[in-house]
């Protein structure tokens, strides 16, 4: 995801179509699209810790994707805005 004014993300669309790896380029100003974020966190080792951070992880519906005894990884799928709250 990029943000810019018109002149720059002309200038990126450019920059990008002229990739040989890049198949096509879509401009989703104008559309709808889901945001999707993978986090990475690491508890503080306190119970009570994790606990919150479960819990707010069922609030935001977002998905425990690995969990180890210090750490757990955390996907957020939505819009921006939602993605954003979930980190801050």
């Amino acid at each position: 995801m990029t943000r810019g004014d018109d002149a720059t993300l002309e200038q990126i669309v450019k920059q990008l179509n002229k990739l040989v790896e890049v198949i096509k380029v879509v401009d989703l100003r104008d559309g709808e699209y889901v945001d999707r974020r993978i986090g990475a966190g690491q508890s503080v080792g306190r119970f009570g810790a994790a606990r919150r951070v479960m819990q707010i992880t069922d609030i935001f519906r977002a998905k425990d994707r690995r969990c180890a005894a210090k750490s757990l990884t955390i996907e957020v799928t939505g819009n921006e805005s939602k993605v954003e709250n979930f980190f801050t």
